[in-house]
C-alpha cells in the first residue's frame, strides 16, 4: 500500500524543512523513491530527504563524478563518492550513487552505457554516461 502525501505530511516537519512551496517542487522533479511495501517510516524518510533539497545535492554530486569519470559503473562511483567526500558516512557514500543514478536518468542528465566487470566488485554492471544535457548542469 502506498502512503499518501497527507499520511506523510502529518508528521512533524523536520528543523529547517524548506516551505511547503518548495516542496512541491522538489517532488516534482523526482519520481518517488518508496515502494508501496516500505515502510512508513521509509516513506517518511524519503519526504524529508527530498523536503531539505539532500536528495537534489546527491544528485549534483553523483553527476559530478559521471562527469568527472565516463564509464564508471555504480560500484567505481561508491568509491569515488566516498574519496570524494569523506565527510559523509560510509553508508551514504555506498548507497548514493546506485539510487541516484535512477534519478539522473529519468531527468535526461545521464544515460546507461555497455555492460563490463566492475573493477571494484568483480560483477557485470552498467557503465554510466553523462548527456550533454548532464555535462552543462554540471559546469
Amino acid at each position: 500500500m502506498r502512503f499518501s502525501e497527507r499520511e506523510i505530511s502529518n508528521q512533524p516537519a523536520p528543523s529547517g524543512a524548506i516551505t511547503e512551496e518548495n516542496e512541491v517542487k522538489q517532488q516534482e522533479i523526482f519520481q518517488p523513491g518508496t515502494r508501496n511495501t516500505d515502510p512508513i517510516t521509509s516513506h517518511i524518510a524519503e519526504a524529508t530527504f527530498t523536503a531539505l533539497g539532500k536528495r537534489a545535492h546527491r544528485c549534483r554530486q553523483v553527476l559530478q563524478l559521471i562527469v568527472d569519470s565516463p564509464g564508471a559503473t555504480t560500484g567505481e562511483l561508491q568509491r569515488y563518492m566516498h574519496t570524494k567526500h569523506p565527510e559523509l558516512p560510509i553508508s551514504c557514500a555506498v548507497e548514493s550513487p546506485h539510487k541516484r543514478v535512477t534519478d539522473l536518468e529519468e531527468k535526461g542528465l545521464v544515460r546507461r552505457g555497455g555492460i563490463r566487470k566492475c573493477r571494484d566488485s568483480g560483477n557485470l554492471r552498467i557503465t554510466w554516461y553523462a548527456t550533454a544535457g548532464g555535462l552543462s548542469e554540471s559546469s
